[in-house]
């Protein structure tokens, strides 16, 4: 009974120095409107004709799109992950169930953003969190118009949360959100950039402390934006966010490469045969004194929804793999 015991207690030690020397793999995904109440978008149906479809038709459609983004995840293999473009409480918990059926992670803990829109942000994790919040509290101003004073407006951060994890001894605080739609014009990038505002404010005390701070998801704004600038804090005098969307660098005192090592990979959307970088990973400074090297990539769509040739998402997942 003693020697039984006794490997037990050994068998559970070495599991447990096994988890504490892993790399923890952090990922961002648009999964496209896997949104129960408007999968007519993924499938570019009128809704009109959506409604008319049987009930069972429709199940069987919600089934196989699930189904395709369960097995994109899958391929990511994340420990902890971001997902845009999802829906209500329980279609997240469908999606959890069926990337374990594909043999994919489990995800013990997830959380989901109140957004009282049909799209919504949720982050899975293998980790507990330490803390949540729901949303990215807060307002600011933005101008309508270019030329139209009167015509302000206030904006929020409609799609975001925050969450905390521990790694290795070591606190991370991650910020997932889906900023306003390129689509609108002015007034849109006028909204986008009072929700970069909104990030920037809700996590600039984290890192002004020295906390490890990640702000991830789809910004729908490019690397060198106005947006992009904003939420990294470019444009003020605290610190700055490091974008990992960056070519090859190296540390001091250090022959270890970090982020991207070939930099034709870097796209995440497609659109009209132009690529782009709108999914990101902004992380703090702090990181790369704990973490090196710290290796950034994509991953490519390779799964269709079953009986189709629309792709699982319009988005390629974007990823960090923390030493």
């Amino acid at each position: 009974m003693f020697s039984k015991r006794l490997l037990l207690v050994c068998a559970a030690l070495l599991l447990s120095a096994a988890h504490s020397s892993a790399d923890l793999k952090i990922a961002t995904f648009n999964c496209e409107w896997l949104v129960r109440s408007h999968l007519y978008m993924k499938y570019d149906i009128k809704q009109e004709e959506w409604v008319k479809l049987p009930k069972e038709d429709r199940e069987k459609k919600w089934e196989a799109a699930r189904s395709a983004v369960a097995n994109v995840i899958k391929d990511i293999d994340a420990d902890v992950l971001a997902l845009c473009e999802v829906g209500t409480i329980s279609d997240v918990q469908a999606l959890r169930e069926r990337i374990a059926d594909l043999g994919g992670r489990r995800y013990p803990h997830f959380w989901v953003s109140k957004t009282s829109g049909p799209l919504k942000v949720a982050i899975f994790s293998t980790l507990p969190f330490q803390s949540r919040s729901s949303e990215i509290p807060g307002t600011e101003w933005y101008d309508e118009e270019l030329d139209a004073n009167s015509d302000e407006r206030q904006a929020t951060v409609t799609r975001g949360l925050s969450v905390a994890i521990d790694y290795r001894g070591e606190r991370l605080h991650l910020f997932a959100c889906h900023l306003k739609s390129q689509l609108g014009g002015h007034s849109a990038d006028a909204q986008r950039l009072a929700q970069a505002s909104i990030v920037r404010r809700n996590y600039l005390p984290l890192l002004n402390a020295g906390k490890h701070v990640i702000v991830l998801g789809d910004l729908n704004a490019h690397r060198q934006s106005a947006v992009l600038r904003r939420i990294r804090g470019r444009d003020d005098i605290f610190a700055d966010l490091i974008q990992t969307g960056r070519p090859p660098v190296y540390r001091p005192r250090s022959s270890e490469r970090v982020f991207f090592k070939d930099l034709t990979r870097r796209w995440t959307y497609e659109y009209e045969g132009t690529r782009q970088q709108l999914d990101h990973i902004l992380i703090s400074e702090s990181m790369l004194e704990k973490f090196e090297p710290i290796r950034a990539d994509t991953l490519e769509v390779k799964h269709a929804i079953a009986g189709t040739k629309i792709p699982a998402s319009d988005h390629r997942p974007l990823f960090i793999v923390l030493k």
